[in-house]
């Protein structure tokens, strides 16, 4: 199922068809906020968190058979979700 990011994009930005700008909220602990490079971080809109972090093989945690084929393992430092911003 594909997700629509477009929800807080202003009307105006909004796009039929391809891909368009998308305006989401960085809901980050700020004192988890990195200058340089790729870090854990949250975004969400109305419905849903996208969690980027270290994706990591199921197997290794014994969660394998929890794991469906259309989804992914991701580890991020629990302070990030514990923190995160309103």
């Amino acid at each position: 199922m594909k997700t629509n990011l477009k929800e807080v994009t202003p009307t105006p930005m909004r796009c039929i068809i391809g891909g368009c700008p998308a305006v989401f909220k960085d809901v980050t602990p700020k004192t988890m906020n990195c200058v340089i490079g790729g870090c854990p971080v949250i975004h969400s809109t109305e419905k849903n968190y996208f969690i980027i972090g270290e994706k990591v093989n199921p197997k290794d945690f014994g969660l394998d058979k929890k794991v469906g084929n259309n989804e992914v393992l991701v580890k991020v430092p629990k302070k990030l979700i514990d923190d995160k911003e309103e």
